[in-house]
């Protein structure tokens, strides 16, 4: 029956890095469903039979790739994926049976197939999995497989198309000096740094910055207005800029792609504004709804650290904006936005595009790309905690060695506050969960008997209807992919 029973590809994308470790095994070394099966091998030809045997049971919802690898470790570890209760609950209503469990036929397979040297699933080093990941040339580079499965192909940045200044927000006098000392060690397309400091801020504390060991030109704006309006307020002289804040230095490589067309438009990631992404998190609530204000119809959250700004848009937008809420945004809370309370949510990236979308500009400028479906990668890492950055919100130096001891004082501001306010980037939940949702759509019906097509992405945000959220344990909650399961190696020999 040959050597093997499917060969193919696992996921080869970056888009997984920051959460692999907290994804299902079966989802971390399933192999894609566009791979090569061998019809003859039995295998196969069981796991085949089982999935036309669950065609109406709640595990017909998950795609078929998915679910094999689902089997294949059930086998090996003996633990069922988890299923909602609540779907069990329909489910028994609705059959008048509970849902099957069929680990020891499982481990049977597993015993007679994939314990054995060669396992019957195998890797291809033909076939390469970044299914719906965005990639530039530099991601291909090194790769030598003959057929690229699901890869949407960009342009890398162009310096003599995009001069790109780079704004960095700061509050604590010279904090920014780590960054700018640390940015000459990236690969990145900034021409220039334009850092935005407190009025407060001492002539030796801004030479220090004006000297700091780089090659780039960099300017210091002490601040006339408040920091949440330094998007509005940074001054620039490059056609496009990006934001960033001193609790982050410059990312490795920082990833900008664009079309592969004469317009070369920016691609931008964005989290879509609905009840599974961003509803339960203030601060995209927030957002987005301030951003209402411009499109009622923009349905996108973009984070501030992500977006690529047209100056001479920005310079439209802010005149907008504060024509409406004011040069300090005082009119903000006379508008019917949900706003923090301790002060107003001053303009945004996600803003700045229901603008664009307002104006009937956003897509002649930029490309669009939900980061759900096809992932995003960080162009600035945080280099100092969040806990750091809530203690100086509260007036606590950053390096205060009274920092950590002091994280529950009474006159701190919570995390809650600190969050929905303009510092902090995280509008999107934590968790990382991933999991296929339990159907599909078919125009106006949910179709619920049909199997699914190949996993189609890798979801990075992980924020899922809520009756198929717990899909994603497949294992004890305590053990982690690349720990010693209990009697099991830490790797999965079959895949």
């Amino acid at each position: 029956h040959g050597p093997f029973a499917i060969l193919g590809s696992k996921y080869n994308g970056d888009s997984w890095d920051k959460f692999r470790d907290s994804l299902p095994l079966s989802l971390q070394h399933h192999i894609n469903g566009n791979a090569v099966y061998n019809v003859t091998h039995p295998l196969f030809l069981n796991l085949l039979d089982q999935l036309e045997s669950e065609s109406d049971t709640p595990y017909n919802a998950i795609p078929y790739d998915y679910r094999i690898s689902q089997i294949l470790v059930e086998g090996m570890l003996g633990v069922l994926p988890e299923v909602p209760p609540l779907i069990i609950k329909e489910y028994l209503a609705e059959n008048g049976k509970e849902l099957p469990i069929n680990t020891g036929k499982f481990r049977k397979w597993w015993d007679m197939y994939c314990e054995d040297e060669k396992s019957p699933i195998q890797e291809s080093h033909v076939i390469s999995n970044y299914a719906s990941t965005n990639l530039s040339p530099r991601h291909l580079a090194d790769e030598t497989a003959s057929i690229i499965h699901g890869a949407k192909h960009y342009l890398p940045w162009e310096q003599s198309r995009h001069a790109i200044t780079l704004v960095v927000s700061d509050w604590q006098e010279g904090l920014s000096g780590h960054l700018i000392s640390h940015i000459d060690s990236s690969k990145h397309p900034f021409s220039k740094l334009v850092v935005m400091v407190p009025e407060s801020t001492s002539s030796s504390d801004t030479d220090s910055l004006v000297h700091a060991n780089t090659s780039l030109h960099v300017s210091i704006e002490k601040r006339s207005r408040p920091d949440y309006m330094d998007l509005c307020t940074a001054p620039i002289d490059t056609e496009w800029f990006m934001m960033t804040n001193s609790y982050h230095v410059v990312a490795p490589h920082v990833e900008l792609l664009f079309t592969n067309d004469e317009q070369r438009r920016p691609v931008i990631p964005f989290v879509p504004a609905d009840e599974h992404n961003c509803d339960n998190v203030c601060r995209c609530h927030d957002i987005h709804e301030s951003s209402l204000r411009f499109a009622p119809d923009n349905d996108m959250v973009i984070q501030d650290f992500d977006m690529l700004f047209r100056t001479e848009e920005r310079d439209a937008f802010c005149s907008e904006w504060v024509q409406r809420y004011g040069e300090e945004g005082d009119r903000v809370h006379t508008t019917g936005v949900s706003t923090p309370k301790e002060k107003p949510l001053g303009p945004t990236a996600t803003s700045y595009v229901s603008y664009l979308l307002m104006m009937g500009l956003a897509d002649n400028l930029y490309l669009f790309s939900d980061s759900t479906i096809f992932g995003a990668r960080d162009n600035f890492l945080r280099e100092y905690s969040e806990e750091e950055e809530m203690a100086a919100a509260s007036g606590i130096p950053v390096l205060s060695s009274h920092l950590l001891r002091n994280r529950g004082a009474g006159d701190a501001k919570s995390r809650q506050e600190v969050k929905c306010s303009r510092r902090i980037q995280d509008i999107q939940a934590p968790s990382t969960s991933f999991v296929p949702q339990p159907s599909i759509s078919t125009g106006t019906e949910t179709d619920t008997t049909t199997t699914l097509s190949p996993t189609p992405a890798p979801a990075p945000t992980g924020f899922l209807p809520g009756r198929c959220e717990s899909w994603c344990h497949i294992v004890p909650i305590s053990w982690h992919p690349g720990d010693a399961h209990p009697g099991m190696c830490s790797w999965w020999p079959c895949g």
